[in-house]
């Protein structure tokens, strides 16, 4: 025996534990990969559950359609008038994204109408990506936070830009055409969809829009340009968005429904009421939706009238999506409850919020999402995004900054912790009150109101806390928005 095999090798040079030690990382490095919970490819990304790439959109997907589906929209409606609330963030491009992908994917109805035979074929297509047979989306809207004139256009932009990339994703002939350019309002359009960006001073330019005559529709020169009026109002606005972010927090959301509702309404009147006035189905021509059933097309017409007689007392039959998540929805959760406005969780943490903005539903499909798995789906279809105005605050001297430090410290320790927040919200009933807050016009209990007695005004827990704490700024947000909503009411009523 010589030790040596017939290749004419010395076993004894052989390191057999060296050839062990390969083998056994070879089978840890086997054991590292982690394979997707719906198929046996490699799993890429971890959220609650670890997917591949492919398997992750098509659950995202299923899950959003099920939500608006299922959660945020009734049935036997069809051809809604919807909207979405879009800052151009990854948040909101993935929703237009998502909505766009769900009609075209959904059972489209070619015959649309007798007026669809002499639209190109471009604007086909556009069509199928927008309509559907239950929703029609017409309208993308930004509330823009503190900017100057200059800085105002130049966001706008870079806005209609974001927007229009989305929708180049599903066709690359998509292009945007210029609409009406303001001081406080930008718009345009692809197709039958506007793409409004909006200035956080609008809702003062509607105010001035129309003269306090008797007959107030006499307009007034200039009420589309900025004054001394909006640019105390934005100093005011970035001023104590620097100083306090939980005031900053609550004076954002009302400026935002007051230029929303101002802006509904301007859009109804810019758009139903004239082209009602030029074509007898002038819900088919702009709208195409408010109001619409395939069952009753006479009822359309009455809802559509309705609305042109009260001037837009209340904006009927539109939906608004938001990009609400379920890091949002869990923050705003926390956020009310500590400051004493727990009964308001039911319906600004609903799919469907119905107290919010007046005569319009908020929809939030994404709220059983979370930050991740958004910034996951924008990141895989390689959608564009615009940088955020302002950051969300992690100071323990704030409200706020504290609760994003919790939150966050939830998600750490445990992947389905916001998630079981989420379930109990879904499990709040709303019991509105028909009393409103004489500042942010929110429903609020009557015992659970600071009362004063001398004006009967009635203070909600929140604006009450923010008086203490900043009576000043409180007291010039308060007249703004009351003046704001006197003047619409003494016009609507004449």
């Amino acid at each position: 025996m010589t030790g040596k095999c017939s290749c004419k090798i010395d076993v004894k040079d052989i390191d057999v534990e060296k050839i062990k030690n390969i083998k056994n990382e070879e089978e840890k490095e086997e054991n590292r990969i982690i394979k997707c919970y719906k198929c046996e490819n490699i799993a890429i990304i971890n959220s609650r559950v670890n997917t591949c790439k492919e398997c992750f959109i098509k659950v995202f997907s299923k899950n959003f359609r099920g939500n608006l589906r299922t959660r945020c929209l009734n049935k036997v409606e069809k051809g809604r008038f919807l909207s979405i609330l879009a800052s151009g963030d990854y948040v909101s491009t993935s929703l237009i994204h998502l909505l766009l992908s769900r009609n075209d994917d959904r059972h489209y109805k070619e015959e649309v109408g007798k007026g669809e035979e002499s639209y190109s074929e471009s604007r086909r297509n556009i069509r199928k990506i927008t309509d559907s047979d239950d929703i029609k989306l017409r309208l993308i809207v930004n509330i823009e936070d503190i900017v100057n004139k200059e800085d105002f256009r130049t966001e706008s932009k870079k806005y209609f830009e974001t927007v229009e990339s989305v929708f180049m994703k599903f066709d690359e002939e998509c292009r945007i055409e210029k609409g009406r350019e303001s001081d406080n309002i930008m718009e345009s359009k692809i197709s039958d969809v506007t793409i409004a960006n909006i200035k956080s001073c609008n809702f003062l330019h509607m105010k001035r829009q129309i003269k306090e005559d008797n007959n107030c529709k006499k307009e007034k020169e200039g009420w589309d340009r900025c004054n001394e009026e909006c640019d105390e109002f934005i100093e005011r606005c970035k001023q104590i968005y620097e100083e306090d972010s939980d005031l900053g927090s609550h004076i954002r959301r009302l400026i935002k429904l007051l230029n929303l509702k101002a802006y509904f309404q301007h859009y109804l009147r810019n758009n139903v009421f004239n082209s009602s006035k030029t074509n007898s189905g002038g819900m088919d021509s702009v709208i195409n939706g408010i109001g619409f059933t395939d069952n009753n097309s006479s009822n359309s017409k009455s809802n559509i009238n309705k609305t042109s007689n009260e001037s837009g007392n209340e904006v009927n039959g539109i939906y608004l999506l938001s990009g609400d998540t379920m890091d949002d929805i869990c923050r705003q959760a926390v956020y009310l409850t500590c400051l004493g406005l727990g009964e308001q969780v039911s319906y600004r943490s609903a799919f469907v919020d119905t107290e919010s903005l007046e005569g319009v539903k908020i929809l939030r499909p994404l709220k059983t999402f979370s930050d991740k798995e958004v910034s996951f789906y924008h990141r895989i279809n390689k959608l564009s995004q615009m940088g955020k105005m302002y950051s969300i605050p992690k100071s323990r001297s704030s409200i706020l900054g504290c609760i994003n430090i919790f939150t966050e410290e939830i998600n750490t320790r445990s992947s389905s912790g916001l998630h079981n927040i989420i379930k109990v919200t879904n499990k709040l009933i709303n019991t509105p009150s028909k009393q409103r807050c004489t500042v942010c016009e929110i429903h609020e209990e009557k015992e659970d109101c600071a009362k004063n007695s001398r004006t009967n005004e009635y203070v909600c827990n929140g604006c009450n806390y923010f008086k203490v704490i900043h009576t000043e700024s409180y007291e010039f947000f308060k007249n703004k928005f009351i003046e704001a909503r006197t003047h619409e009411s003494k016009c609507q009523n004449q």
